[in-house]
């Protein structure tokens, strides 16, 4: 099952050979009168040469996940074709007890209160997944009961159409900015800092630890699923930071199994942070593409109810007060599409595009986040709008920093045409989304940050960072970046823990020293790399 370092773009590629065969096999018709194919993928990648590129559990897992339509599981795979040799167990995750876990996410701009906050409490239900296509068993049953504080606009209810052993209860909490903080559960105390003070956060993308549907290259070597909250929570203790993001592919997850278990580790200091997410193509597509989707993929269904961003779709009205637009199910469009086109069906099958847009202040930083997997004609009439608010309040001298953040670097495995994090920050520059951002970007104010291609690095010098390296294959690298806007600078410091090309692991120096601080990026500059050193101070000013 491990995995060469190109792995995905082989087994994509493998599996739109298998697929094209499996086409014309049962439905007696070319493939390309179902699915359309560039000439690099007409290459024969089903002859034994190109076969034996990809190992041959990755090959098994691609051929049933699309003759079965189900992605199964690395320790199902393995036991299925009898072959769970020594040290499979590496490679997967047993289901765990029942568990709590809170999300606390800044709400959005548009309810013009900057105390406000989105607190979601998602706990396992019991509730075995019944959806059409719902193969999967319940790996985490029993229900938790601990209260959560009282909330405005609370939704509780199991999830919908996808993860459904799991329920969430969310709603809006009005959170002060004193010392200490405001307590929305039991142990749980939520701080936002003051509008336009400086903050410091913690940004990531493509964190992995199991080889459960996708091959995770280095996340045992890594040790991901240990050291990644650990080092949250020593930073959390020692109060070195106000908000963390995961900007996609977020522990490449079926089912939610994966998730769970890694946010079950997380301590009540690190679930009080503002947390921020944007989707991915393995949070639509657990295999990463559009091309070797199944019926049983969650289609961002799973992401968006987990991670409980305060999105555009929150600020619609609804009966029962969702915060979600439910009006795509998946199961309803693969049985109306599939018939007739299968990637017709699987484009179709999206959530709704309104739950992946947001935008909101976080001290004097103004966040803008976006799904690339939209079209640009779904997305740019609200990135214009964010364009718009966040002028406003760079306008009134709360915002000093903003940062449009997306997963996709590229356009590929999915990505809609011109919606890569780069080509929006430039479409967004020339005035393609008004003049707001374009003003911005004049100013030097617009940023950018992306995840997808599994390195950590800087894309364009003061202006856009990658901080994808954290399991994946790719460049081998092991680490996070830290922001800090205060004392009127923006810094960015990238942290390495560990890369394997130069043999550095100081992931226990780094450990030591954010947990022995609150000011990580003066006091532990000496093991990192500064992306950004950055005035805040506007021309003119008198400071």
């Amino acid at each position: 099952w491990t995995a060469p370092a190109d792995a995905e773009e082989r087994g994509r590629r493998f599996a739109v050979a298998f697929q094209r065969s499996l086409v014309t096999r049962l439905a007696g018709v070319p493939a390309a009168a179902t699915m359309p194919f560039s000439s690099e993928e007409e290459e024969d990648l089903s002859s034994p040469g190109a076969r034996g590129l990809l190992p041959l559990g990755a090959q098994v897992a691609a051929a049933l996940r699309l003759e079965e339509g189900v992605a199964y599981e690395a320790r199902e795979l393995c036991a299925r074709i009898a072959a769970c040799g020594d040290g499979w167990e590496a490679y997967v995750v047993p289901g765990e007890a029942p568990f709590d876990t809170y999300r606390v996410a800044k709400a959005h701009a548009d309810r013009a209160n900057y105390g406000l906050v989105r607190v979601s409490r998602v706990s396992s239900s019991g509730a075995a997944d019944a959806s059409y296509y719902g193969r999967r068993r319940n790996l985490v049953g029993g229900a938790s009961t601990t209260p959560v504080a009282q909330m405005d606009d609370t939704y509780t209810a199991p999830f919908r159409y996808r993860w459904r052993s799991f329920r969430v209860e969310t709603g809006l909490v009005e959170v002060a900015p004193q010392e200490g903080g405001t307590e929305v559960a039991p142990e749980l105390r939520v701080r936002l800092p003051e509008r336009g003070e400086g903050v410091v956060g913690i940004w990531m993308a493509d964190p992995c630890y199991s080889s459960a549907y996708v091959p995770c290259l280095y996340g045992k070597r890594f040790d991901v699923l240990n050291r990644t909250p650990a080092l949250l929570n020593a930073m959390a203790a020692a109060g070195g930071f106000d908000h963390w993001a995961i900007f996609g592919d977020n522990l490449y997850d079926l089912d939610g199994t994966l998730t769970a278990r890694f946010f079950q580790r997380l301590s009540n200091a690190t679930q009080s942070k503002v947390f921020l997410a944007t989707a991915g193509n393995h949070d639509l597509w657990v295999a990463g593409a559009p091309e070797v989707a199944t019926p049983t993929d969650q289609y961002g269904n799973g992401f968006m109810q987990f991670y409980a961003q305060d999105a555009v779709a929150a600020l619609a009205t609804r009966p029962d007060a969702s915060p979600w637009d439910f009006s795509v199910d998946p199961d309803v469009a693969f049985a109306a599409s599939f018939g007739e086109n299968r990637s017709l069906a699987v484009a179709r099958a999206k959530a709704a595009p309104a739950n992946f847009v947001w935008w909101h202040l976080l001290g004097n930083v103004a966040y803008v986040g976006f799904s690339s997997a939209y079209a640009a004609t779904e997305s740019a009439p609200l990135l214009a709008d964010a364009c718009a608010w966040a002028e406003r309040t760079y306008d009134s001298g709360d915002a000093r920093l903003v940062v449009i953040a997306a997963h996709w670097s590229t356009q590929s495995d999915g990505a809609a045409a011109g919606m890569a994090a780069p080509s929006v920050y430039h479409r967004a520059a020339e005035g393609a989304l008004g003049p707001s951002c374009q003003r911005l970007a004049a100013l030097d104010a617009l940023k950018f940050v992306e995840g997808h291609t599994h390195c950590n690095a800087v894309v364009e010098p003061g202006r856009g960072w990658m901080v994808a390296g954290h399991g994946m294959d790719g460049c081998g690298q092991y680490g996070v970046a830290v922001l800090d806007t205060r004392s009127d600078r923006a810094i960015l410091l990238h942290l390495p823990l560990v890369d394997v090309e130069t043999g550095l692991d100081q992931y226990d120096r780094v450990l030591a020293c954010v947990a022995a601080t609150d000011a990580i990026v003066a006091d532990c500059a000496d093991l990192g790399e500064v992306w950004l050193n950055q005035s805040l101070v506007l021309p003119g000013t008198v400071v």
